[in-house]
C-alpha cells in the first residue's frame, strides 16, 4: 500500500527523463538520513531545505520529486534498498505534515490532549465495506467517491447511499470485511488508527489513512456542524411532541384486544393470534362476521406459537436495522463533537449519552438533568483553561428564536452562563446575545474559533495555491482507488 500513496499523489501520465544514477544516490542519502532519524532530512536531500513549519506545498514538491525518482517499479532493479528506501520517503512526509496536537481548550490552559488524526499506512488497508441491505461494494470507483470518503465513513463523519439499493447507512451499520481472508468481522470508529486482529485467519491489519488538505477539512466541518445542528433540533422537537401527547402506555392484553378489534373491522389482514387470512372474493358483507367466528374458534395454540416466531423472524431484521441506525447516529454525534474540539460550549449538541460519556472522560458527575452536566462541564473546562468560555460560531445554534427555553437553557449552561430561575426565552436569547456580542469585541469582531481538531493529515495555511494542489491531490487519489479495492 506504500507504493500505491505515491503512485496516486498525482503523477504526470508522460514520464520525465529517469537518471538512474541520480536516484541510487538520493536513495541512498534517504536510507542515511532516515537511520539518523531525521524526516526533515530525508525531504531535504535534494538540496532545498524542508521542515516541519515549511508550508505544505514546499513539503508536498519535495516528496513528489524524490517519489518519482525513488519508486521501487523504477529503481527496484538498480538498487536493492529501492523498497526500503521508498518507505522512509513515506513515513518522513506523513510525519512532517501531521498536524499539530492541540488541547481541548482551544489552545488554552492544560485540556485534554485530543489524539492525532494523522499516522502511517504502515500494514494499513482501504477494508472492503459493503452495503448492509444489499450486499453491494461500496466505494467502487464508478461510484464517484473519492478515496478519502473511505476515511470518512471509517471515522463515522459522514453516512452514505448506497448506488445499488438507495439505502442509506453508516459505519455501523455497514458490513465490513478483513482485507487478508475477506471474512465478516465487527468494527468501531475507536479502531480505526489501531491495528486489529481477525477472528477468522489471525491476520494483523489497519485501516488506511486518506489525507485531506485544509479546504476539504474546512468543508466537512461546516457540514458536520450543520447536520448536528438540525439534528439536535429535531430531537428536541420530537421530545416536545411526545410529551404532548402524553397517552397512556397500554398492556400487552390491551394491545392484543387492540389488535383483534382492527383485525374485525378489517384494518388489518391476517388474524393476530395466528395468521389466519379471511379469503378476499367472500362477500363484504359477511367479511366482519367471518372475522368474528375466526377469533371465537381461535384456539389452536400449536398454530398462534408458529405465527408468532414467523413475526418474531420477520421482526428482527427491521429491529436489528433500527438498532444499527441509532447506534451510526450516536458514533456520527460523538466523532463530529470531537471534530469540532471538543469544547464545552459545543456540548449541548451532543446526545444524552454521548454526554454522559463526554461528563465521565473527563471526571465530571453524570448526575442530575441535562443542565446541569452542561454546567458542570463547561466549569471543569473554564478551570482547566483558566478563561471563561466564549460563544463561537460553532458553538452558537443556528436560530435561537426556533429553539424551546430547555434547548436556551442548556446552551446557556454550556457556556457557562446561569439564566435566572423562570426565565422566558426572549431574555435567554438576550443573555446568549450578550455574551456573543461581548466576545466579538474583545476579539475585534472576530469570532474565535478555538479548540478545533486537525481532521486528517496534510496541512498548510490555506492560501488559494495550496488549495489547487488539495484538487490535484484528490484527483490523484481517485486514480488510485481501485488499485486499493484490489489490495484489499
Amino acid at each position: 500500500s506504500l507504493a500505491e500513496h505515491a503512485e496516486v499523489e498525482g503523477e504526470e501520465e508522460e514520464e520525465e527523463e529517469y537518471d538512474p544514477g541520480l536516484a541510487v544516490a538520493m536513495a541512498r542519502a534517504v536510507l542515511a538520513a532516515s537511520k539518523r532519524n531525521d524526516p526533515e532530512g530525508v525531504l531535504s536531500v535534494c538540496g532545498v531545505a524542508v521542515s516541519c513549519d515549511s508550508p505544505y506545498a514546499t513539503q508536498r514538491k519535495a516528496y513528489l520529486g524524490l517519489a518519482r525518482l525513488l519508486h521501487p517499479d523504477k529503481l527496484g532493479g538498480r538498487f536493492a534498498g529501492a523498497k526500503e528506501a521508498f518507505q522512509a520517503l513515506v513515513r518522513a512526509f506523513e510525519t512532517l505534515t501531521a498536524p499539530p496536537v492541540q488541547d481541548a481548550g482551544g489552545g488554552r490552559g492544560k485540556g485534554k490532549t485530543p489524539k492525532p488524526l494523522a499516522r502511517s499506512n504502515e500494514n494499513c488497508f482501504r477494508t472492503r465495506v459493503r452495503c448492509p441491505r444489499c450486499e453491494g461494494v461500496w466505494g467502487t470507483p464508478d461510484s464517484g467517491l473519492q478515496p478519502y470518503e473511505y476515511s470518512f465513513l471509517m471515522q463515522g463523519l459522514r453516512s452514505y447511499t448506497c448506488c445499488g439499493c438507495l439505502f442509506s447507512f453508516g459505519v455501523m451499520s455497514a458490513h465490513h470485511h478483513c482485507p487478508l481472508c475477506q471474512a465478516r468481522i465487527d468494527y468501531h470508529p475507536s479502531e480505526f488508527h489501531n491495528q486489529k486482529l481477525c477472528g477468522s485467519c489471525d491476520g494483523v491489519f489497519g485501516f488506511k489513512l486518506y489525507p485531506v488538505g485544509p479546504r476539504i477539512e474546512a468543508a466537512l466541518r461546516e457540514e458536520v456542524l450543520s447536520r448536528q445542528k438540525a439534528r439536535q433540533q429535531a430531537r428536541q422537537a420530537q421530545a416536545t411532541r411526545l410529551a404532548r401527547r402524553a397517552e397512556p402506555v397500554l398492556t400487552e392484553d390491551q394491545r392484543g384486544r387492540q389488535a383483534e378489534r382492527l383485525f374485525v373491522l378489517g384494518l388489518t389482514d391476517a388474524c393476530p393470534r395466528c395468521g389466519f387470512a379471511p379469503d378476499k372474493a367472500s362477500p363484504a358483507d359477511g367479511d366482519d362476521k367471518e372475522r368474528a367466528a375466526h377469533l371465537r374458534g381461535c384456539t389452536d395454540a400449536a398454530a398462534q406459537a408458529k405465527w408468532r416466531r414467523r413475526q418474531a423472524k420477520k421482526a428482527a431484521p427491521l429491529e436489528a436495522r433500527a438498532e444499527a441506525a441509532a447506534a451510526d447516529e450516536e458514533v456520527q454525534n460523538a466523532a463530529a463533537w470531537a471534530l469540532l474540539g471538543s469544547t464545552a460550549q459545543s456540548a449541548w449538541l451532543l446526545t444524552d449519552k454521548q454526554l454522559d460519556a463526554a461528563c465521565g472522560e473527563r471526571g465530571v458527575c453524570t448526575g442530575g438533568g441535562r443542565e446541569e452536566k452542561l454546567a458542570r462541564l463547561a466549569a471543569a473546562q473554564a478551570g482547566e483553561a483558566g478563561a471563561s468560555a466564549h460563544m463561537s460560531a460553532e458553538s452558537a445554534p443556528a436560530n435561537l428564536h426556533a429553539m424551546s427555553v430547555p434547548q436556551l437553557r442548556a446552551v446557556c449552561a454550556a457556556h457557562g452562563l446561569v439564566p435566572p430561575d423562570g426565565a422566558g426565552s426572549e431574555e435567554l436569547i438576550s443573555l446568549l446575545e450578550s455574551r456573543h456580542d461581548a466576545h466579538a469585541a474583545l476579539e475585534g469582531g472576530g469570532l474565535e474559533a478555538g479548540g478545533q481538531a486537525r481532521l486528517l493529515g496534510g496541512g498548510g495555511d490555506g492560501n488559494e495555491a495550496e488549495e489547487d494542489e488539495d484538487e490535484e491531490y484528490a484527483g490523484g487519489e481517485a486514480e488510485g482507488a481501485d488499485e486499493d479495492e484490489d489490495s484489499s
